[in-house]
């Protein structure tokens, strides 16, 4: 019995699974960088998942670029992030590979976004700024310019945590938004 190939996910579905475990790896990022190891590799699926459901779709990234290129770069540094930390805490090389491994997921998410969700621009680039400050903490202590003992360096850590989680909830508020509004991805179709 022959069977169906199966059918790819649909762009929106897969985008929408992609943000939860964003939000996973940006706060366990946060909180100790190699307790986010383990999810990066569920990202990449994820990321890879909704790539493929917008292949699908007429004209998905409405005359721009595709966004594997954030992609690419972000499972690049991050593995550079990850492997500096591992061996060293406080190397200005993991400070600054991180914070590009996390600002380029987070644009890659903004970038990979079904049009109903971009079109609510405010709220997804709200989403790109609070990561992009909050991947800035690491490198400010990497370089001084923050406090690495006392009140002040709790304050920092809470912050970044903070930020990690607005740019998880606007990212989740524009997907909750975009479900309010019309229309469902258009899917490209043979001609006769």
């Amino acid at each position: 019995m022959a069977t169906t190939p199966k059918r790819a996910m649909d762009w929106t579905t897969a985008w929408e699974a992609l943000v939860p475990v964003y939000g996973l790896a940006v706060v366990a990022h946060a909180i100790h960088p190699l307790f986010s190891a383990p999810l990066w590799p569920i990202f990449g699926y994820h990321a890879y998942r909704v790539l493929d459901g917008a292949r699908a779709a007429v004209d998905p990234w409405r005359g721009r670029g595709s966004p594997r290129p954030y992609m690419l770069t972000c499972f690049a540094t991050v593995i550079v992030h990850l492997a500096t930390f591992a061996t060293s805490a406080a190397s200005v090389t993991s400070a600054v590979s991180g914070a590009i491994a996390l600002s380029t997921a987070a644009i890659f998410v903004r970038g990979s976004a079904p049009p109903q969700v971009r079109g609510i621009r405010a709220t997804v680039l709200f989403g790109v700024v609070a990561m992009v400050l909050s991947s800035l903490v690491a490198p400010a202590f990497a370089f001084d310019a923050l406090p690495s003992e006392g009140a002040g360096a709790l304050l920092a850590f809470v912050g970044q945590l903070g930020l990690a989680v607005v740019s998880v909830a606007a990212f989740l508020l524009a997907g909750r938004a975009s479900r309010q509004r019309a229309p469902v991805v258009a899917r490209k179709v043979a001609r006769p």
